[in-house]
């Protein structure tokens, strides 16, 4: 899974890049290791953070599932399902927010990840870390299955590299 989203990281670099060059504005320009790194942190950050929401109740569960849904004026809103606060999150805000904090990107570029994010979830099966895409999404919702808190999933991936890289 840590190398699946390292996978994902790496393909949001090269799609951010694309449609940064084709709306003629500035994504990031540093060498391309940093940045999908920093690219990486921001989605373990955005997953996180959607994670830190998981109720209580769900998270003793152990199983949870998280609802993203397309609404109209490219509106995406995400809720966990039975969640009994009722929580709904703007994810386009959310990403852009937790891009530029977690990975430490400019603004401009947070709302780029954000809006590559946002296509790949619901163009081409892309999910989250710590989460899997569930077999019943449709064009208009997505249902991400929790599978381990995040944290852990990126503490994994830290030793995997760790233990590539010999050390």
């Amino acid at each position: 899974m840590s190398h699946r989203s390292w996978v994902v990281a790496e393909a949001l670099y090269e799609r951010c890049n694309e449609e940064a060059k084709r709306s003629g504005i500035f994504f990031l320009d540093e060498k391309r290791e940093h940045a999908v790194e920093r690219i990486h942190s921001a989605v373990a950050g955005i997953a996180q953070a959607i994670e830190a929401e998981l109720p209580l109740e769900l998270r003793r569960k152990g199983e949870a599932r998280f609802r993203i849904d397309w609404k109209e004026g490219e509106k995406v809103m995400g809720s966990w399902e039975g969640d009994p606060r009722n929580l709904t999150f703007d994810l386009r805000e959310l990403f852009e927010q937790h891009g530029q904090l977690h990975g430490e990107l400019p603004a401009q570029a947070g709302e780029m990840l954000a809006k590559v994010l946002v296509r790949d979830l619901f163009g081409d099966n892309a999910s989250l870390p710590g989460f899997r895409r569930a077999r019943e999404s449709t064009k208009m919702t997505i249902w991400l299955e929790w599978l381990l808190p995040t944290v852990m999933a990126q503490l994994l991936h830290v030793q995997g590299r760790q233990a590539l890289a010999g050390g």
